[in-house]
């Protein structure tokens, strides 16, 4: 038992006392548990700030593109298109046409090709690789994050808000 001396009188009082048993002086001792909980007060606040992803919306908050793995493709551009006829009647025009021209031509030619790239929803993912083996959903003051596990091909999608935001290959 570690032992300190006492500032008023001398005396020799271990360190978990809180007077002082000769002359009865008040010792402002902080315990153990008051640091833990400290401890864990701070590192709560810390991770709820880290979740928060500093309030930026779910495009702001998307992966780089660059140095994905093969079977990617690149980014989906917002850019309203009319494809060619010629386009229209591939499999790529049919999945341009079964969604309204809501998917880009150029997702909707990775998609056939069986390739997935950041800024794609779900279903265009779905639609490139399948049904997912397993799917772990977290909910955050952010939004829904969402890790798809593909068994067959030991790769990992993620999602934050529906859109995909990363990919981890195994080689």
């Amino acid at each position: 038992m570690a032992l300190t001396s006492c500032k008023d009188c001398g005396t020799q009082v271990s360190r978990a006392a809180l007077t002082c048993p000769k002359c009865g002086r008040k010792f402002n001792r902080t315990s153990p548990t008051t640091w833990g909980c400290g401890a864990l007060l701070l590192l709560a606040i810390l991770g709820i700030l880290a979740n928060t992803n500093g309030n930026r919306t779910p495009s702001e908050s998307r992966a780089p593109t660059s140095n994905l793995n093969a079977g990617v493709g690149g980014p989906s551009a917002p850019i309203v298109e009319t494809p060619d006829a010629d386009f229209l009647k591939t499999k790529a025009g049919k999945f341009w046409k079964k969604h309204n021209g809501e998917w880009s031509t150029s997702d909707c030619k990775a998609i056939v090709d069986g390739k997935i790239h950041i800024g794609m929803t779900r279903d265009q993912v779905r639609a490139a690789w399948g049904r997912p083996t397993v799917i772990n959903e977290s909910l955050y003051s952010s939004g829904t994050h969402e890790q798809w596990v593909y068994r067959r091909t030991n790769d990992y999608v993620y999602f934050e808000n529906g859109v995909m935001t990363s990919l981890q290959q195994t080689h």
